[in-house]
């Protein structure tokens, strides 16, 4: 992916900023952010996108951008070191709760099941679980409604490691159960093994 992404950009850079460009930067971000390469790159790549969103006034973009910048956060901030980084625990936590208010103005359930599962771990992060715990909850439900199946098996994988972490062993079994099931019937691998970790 990422040696087509860097040449559509090369390919888009000389037309000027445009919605494809910013796609095509917010994408090559997330391939950085797979991969596990590079965060400080993909944070730059996320920033020029989000200025491009923002310049258009493309709210879906400027949201969804949001969610990755916090996402790099939280990578960031769990690098290791003597602790985690709560400074950019609270910068992530800032451009996620961005992130909700514009999906929820928009009304776009995908974009609040997204960013709930987001916040949830970054309740987790913070450790209030009992938050992450509702919150990963709720991501559960929107994702069930809107028939987003990565998406619930990602929750399930927040929520038992939550109820793992209250002490709530049971339920944390029954979740990783749950995700499980998911994952085989929809042949989702990588949240599979997720879980199999947890």
């Amino acid at each position: 992916a990422r040696p087509l992404l860097l040449h559509s950009i090369d390919l888009l850079r000389p037309l000027g900023r445009s919605e494809a460009l910013a796609f095509a930067l917010l994408v090559l971000g997330m391939t950085l952010l797979e991969e596990e390469t590079d965060t400080l790159q993909a944070a730059t790549l996320f920033r020029e996108s989000l200025a491009i969103y923002r310049h258009f006034n493309d709210l879906w973009g400027v949201a969804y951008v949001l969610n990755w910048l916090s996402i790099t956060c939280v990578i960031e901030a769990e690098a290791p070191r003597p602790a985690l980084d709560e400074k950019r625990i609270r910068v992530a936590a800032e451009y996620a709760e961005e992130a909700l208010e514009i999906f929820q103005e928009l009304n776009n359930a995908w974009g609040i099941a997204v960013v709930t599962n987001s916040i949830s771990m970054l309740a987790y992060d913070q450790g209030d679980f009992e938050r992450a715990w509702q919150l990963g909850s709720e991501a559960v439900d929107l994702y069930t409604e809107i028939g987003v199946h990565w998406g619930r098996a990602n929750s399930y994988h927040t929520m038992a490691d939550t109820a793992y972490r209250m002490g709530r062993y049971a339920q944390a079994r029954q979740h990783v159960a749950d995700g499980l099931r998911l994952t085989s019937s929809y042949r989702l691998v990588k949240y599979a093994l997720l879980l199999l970790y947890t």
